[in-house]
């Protein structure tokens, strides 16, 4: 008799440690979803900023690559501007990439841990299918390489699995 009340006592005391973590856990993941979700408007509106800017001087270096090609140009004129483009659209292309997709695994981590721990997810199934759609047109201006494309590609869709578990779930 003297075992089974040692290992009563046992499970007792692990299954109270266990609601103990459970509430440090639930508490310290409230508390990060909150930031992160006030935090990520900023972090959109610089993706946005640096994804106009990234267009608009890929449309320019269009443009000034055609007008010099028809002539319309001398290519003295042109080849500094293009140059600077250059190093400008290298520059934008590497963070706006950067950014992009840090905040794809941050979101794919806050989905995670909101399922997990039953909070209430603010992105539904229509807003990753907005954010493929998006990833197809910067794959298709040349605004990100095939390679973070991919790693892209992959964190979208288990942000959708996500999303999905959460829906059967609920």
């Amino acid at each position: 008799m003297e075992h089974l009340r040692e290992q009563l006592e046992r499970f007792r005391e692990s299954f109270l440690k266990a609601e103990e973590l459970w509430n440090n856990y639930y508490t310290f993941v409230k508390t990060t979803v909150r930031e992160w979700e006030a935090f990520r408007i900023d972090l959109l509106d610089r993706l946005s900023e640096v994804r106009v800017k990234l267009e608009t001087d890929l449309r320019t270096t269009e443009e000034l690559s055609l007008k010099l090609d028809l002539g319309l140009l001398s290519e003295e004129k042109v080849k500094k501007k293009l140059d600077e483009l250059q190093e400008e659209i290298a520059r934008l292309k590497e963070e706006y990439q950067t950014l992009w997709l840090a905040y794809e695994e941050i979101t794919l981590m806050y989905i995670t841990h909101c399922v997990k721990s039953g909070l209430p997810v603010s992105l539904s199934a229509g807003d990753i299918e907005e954010k493929k759609e998006e990833l197809k047109s910067a794959v298709n201006k040349k605004m990100v390489s095939e390679e973070v494309a991919q790693q892209l590609e992959k964190i979208l869709s288990d942000e959708a699995s996500m999303l999905l578990h959460l829906h059967e779930k609920g």
